[in-house]
C-alpha cells in the first residue's frame, strides 16, 4: 500500500513537472514570437531612420558651411563663460591632466525609433529599459555650450559595392538615429568649429569601435586616415604628445603633460579599449603613426600592467562610487587621466553623481548636458533634450570646465 502511494506521488510530481516544462516552453515560444514579430519591422524602420538622418546631416553640414562663411561671429565662443572655480589664466597655465571637463556620452544620439522604443520599453525592458532613449543637441551646439569632451561610436558598415563605410551609430540594427551618421562629415563639423575657435581648450574625443573584432585593421586604417585628413596639425597624436619619450609609462612618471596653453585649438582622440584594441596596437606598436591615443579599462592596467599601460595616459573607471579607490590610485600612483560617468540614462543616483564630481576624474561623462534654447537646425522629428535634470560643475548652469583641486 505504501509503495502504491509512493508510486502515485512520483507520477503526480512527474505530471506537474511536465506541465511546468510545457508552460515554460509555451511562454518562451510566445515571448520569442512577440520579439521576432517586432524585431523585423523595427530593423527596417531603423534603416529608413538612418537614411533620413544621413540626408539631414548633409543639409546640416551645408547650413554650417554657409553660416561660417557668411557670419564671422557664428559659433564663436568665449571660454571664460564655461569655467568655474578658476580663471581662464589658471586653466591655460595648468597641465592637461589637471583640467576637468563635463563630457557628453554618445554625443550624436537623438533618441529611438518608435519600434525600438517599443522593444526596449516592452519585450526587452528587463535588460534594456529606457537607458538608451536620450536626445542631444548637435555636436556644434554642445561645443557652443562649453562641452569640451564628447564620445563617438565607430561602426564598420558594408556597402552595396562591396566596400565599407565608417558610420557613427549606436547600433545599425536598432539605434540608427544620429546627427553624425557619416563619420567623416561629423569630423568636418568639429573641425569647422575649431577653425572658428582657435583659442578653444583642447577637445577630447572618446571613440568606441563597435562590432568587437569586426572592427579590423582596414577599418582602423580608414578611421586614422580620416583623422589625419580632416584635422591635420590640430590633431594631437601619441607621437606629438610623447615628444622625446618612448612610452606613456615614462611620460606619466615625469608628469610630462603639456600645458593647456600649448594645446589651444587642438584635438585629442582616445580609442576606448574594446576587443579590437590589440588590432590597433599591432598596427603601430611604437605609436609613431597612429592618430588615436588609447583609453584603457583600469582592470587591464591592474591585470596586465606595463604590457598595456605604456600605451596610455587615460584610463576608464566608470563607477565612481564602487571604485573610488581605483580612481585615487590611478591619479595619485599612475598619474593617469581618468574618465568616469556621473549617470546613466535614465538612472540618476545622487551618490553616483556626487562621488563622480568628488573623484578628481578628468572626463565626467553624462547623458544630461546643458541644452540650447533655440536649435540651429531643427531635427526631422523635432525631438528635444530633456529639460529636468542637468549635470553641473558647481551650482551654476552652463559651467563645464574646472581644475583638479577646486571644491565643487
Amino acid at each position: 500500500m505504501a509503495d502504491d502511494k509512493k508510486e502515485s506521488s512520483k507520477k503526480e510530481k512527474s505530471r506537474a513537472a511536465k506541465w511546468v516544462l510545457a508552460l515554460f516552453v509555451w511562454g518562451f515560444s510566445a515571448y520569442f514570437l512577440i520579439c521576432l514579430s517586432a524585431f523585423i519591422p523595427t530593423t527596417i524602420e531603423a534603416h529608413h531612420a538612418e537614411e533620413t538622418w544621413r540626408e539631414w546631416q548633409k543639409g546640416y553640414i551645408d547650413f554650417l558651411e554657409t553660416s561660417y562663411a557668411a557670419d564671422s561671429d557664428f559659433s564663436k565662443v568665449n571660454e571664460e563663460n564655461f569655467i568655474t572655480g578658476a580663471t581662464v589664466a589658471d586653466v591655460y597655465s595648468a597641465r592637461l591632466n589637471e583640467i576637468r571637463y563635463l563630457a557628453s556620452h554618445n554625443s550624436y544620439k537623438v533618441g529611438l525609433t518608435q519600434g525600438t522604443e517599443y522593444l526596449y520599453h516592452g519585450p526587452f525592458a528587463a535588460f534594456m529599459g529606457k537607458q538608451f532613449d536620450y536626445v542631444y543637441d548637435t555636436i556644434t551646439e554642445q561645443l557652443n555650450m562649453g562641452i569640451r569632451s564628447i564620445e563617438l561610436d565607430a561602426n564598420k558598415v558594408a556597402t552595396a559595392d562591396g566596400g565599407f563605410e565608417i558610420r557613427c551609430l549606436h547600433s545599425s540594427l536598432l539605434e540608427s538615429k544620429s546627427t553624425a551618421v557619416d563619420f567623416k562629415k561629423g569630423l568636418h563639423e568639429i573641425d569647422m568649429w575649431l577653425e572658428r575657435n582657435p583659442d578653444s581648450l583642447p577637445l577630447i574625443v572618446l571613440v568606441e569601435p563597435k562590432g568587437s573584432k569586426k572592427f579590423d585593421e582596414e577599418a582602423f586604417d580608414a578611421l586614422d586616415g580620416m583623422l589625419f585628413d580632416v584635422f591635420g596639425d590640430k590633431l594631437l597624436t601619441p607621437k606629438k604628445l610623447l615628444g622625446e619619450y618612448d612610452n606613456f609609462d615614462d611620460f606619466r612618471a615625469d608628469n610630462a603633460y603639456p600645458t593647456v596653453e600649448t594645446l589651444k585649438g587642438k584635438i585629442i582622440f582616445l580609442l576606448h579599449e574594446k576587443a579590437s584594441l590589440d588590432t590597433y596596437i599591432a598596427r603601430d606598436p611604437d605609436m609613431q603613426k597612429s592618430a588615436m591615443n588609447i583609453a584603457l579599462e583600469y582592470k587591464t592596467v591592474m591585470k596586465k600592467g606595463e604590457k598595456y599601460s605604456k600605451y596610455a595616459f587615460t584610463v576608464i573607471i566608470n563607477r565612481a562610487s564602487k571604485h573610488k579607490d581605483r580612481i585615487e590610485k590611478a591619479i595619485n600612483e599612475g598619474n593617469f587621466m581618468v574618465r568616469t560617468r556621473l549617470d546613466k540614462y535614465a538612472v540618476v543616483k545622487e551618490k553616483q553623481y556626487k562621488d563622480g564630481i568628488a573623484s578628481g576624474a578628468n572626463i565626467l561623462s553624462t547623458d544630461y548636458v546643458p541644452y540650447v534654447e533655440t536649435r540651429l537646425y531643427e531635427y526631422p522629428d523635432g525631438e528635444r533634450s530633456a529639460e529636468t535634470y542637468f549635470a553641473l560643475l558647481g551650482n551654476e548652469y552652463g559651467k563645464t570646465v574646472t581644475l583638479r583641486g577646486v571644491d565643487l
